[in-house]
């Protein structure tokens, strides 16, 4: 595919959220390429390190709550 400009669009690997209730609080960009993001369930929160470009989860942290 190609944007508006022509140039080719790198295609993204979706993250699906497995949990009920669960919504992303926040995202940051690593140097990497990868995304940081934490994400919030009722029963606790975790933090996913996803690189989209290799689709696959990096990283997980369970925060307690």
């Amino acid at each position: 595919m190609q944007d508006a400009q022509g140039a080719r669009e790198t295609p993204v690997a979706p993250l699906v959220l497995d949990g009920h209730g669960e919504k992303i609080l926040s995202q940051i960009a690593r140097p990497d390429g990868s995304l940081a993001l934490h994400i919030a369930g009722p029963e606790s929160d975790r933090i996913v390190i996803w690189n989209p470009e290799r689709h696959e989860i990096v990283a997980r942290f369970s925060l307690r709550k």
